[in-house]
């Protein structure tokens, strides 16, 4: 099943902070972005995307943000992203860096104001406590 790059649009109305919203509505479980044609690179920097085994750019995930309460995770062994609840058109598409990636190469600020928000990302992950949905 390939995504339909229509489905999801970035929010550009920020000059210095891009969103990723959907376009449509989801449900929760549908695949947002397939991962599976992105570009692998050699290590993990601020705009890559943790597989486990591997690092990848995407050019339209990049634009996901972190919230502690996030609209997506990241299955690596399927190379997906994929709707952990239900979306609504114009929802910001969003995944829990901490749970996903096993590094934090730039920490900063978190400011998604949910209530469950760690003020900081800035944790480095040991591999045995990656998340491999």
């Amino acid at each position: 099943m390939k995504q339909d790059k229509s489905t999801l649009h970035i929010d550009k109305r920020e000059p210095s902070f891009y969103r990723l919203r959907a376009a449509r509505a989801f449900v929760k479980d549908a695949l947002l972005i397939d991962l599976q044609t992105a570009e692998e690179v050699p290590g993990p920097d601020y705009a890559s995307i943790d597989l486990g085994h591997q690092h990848v750019h995407h050019s339209i995930a990049r634009f996901i943000n972190h919230s502690c309460d996030p609209t997506a995770y990241v299955d690596a062994k399927a190379k997906k992203i994929v709707a952990v609840k239900p979306i609504k058109r114009g929802d910001e598409i969003t995944f829990n860096y901490l749970i996903s990636e096993r590094q934090i190469v730039a920490p900063f600020d978190c400011n998604c104001g949910t209530s469950n928000c760690v003020r900081r990302v800035k944790k480095i992950l040991a591999v045995e406590q990656s998340h491999d949905v």
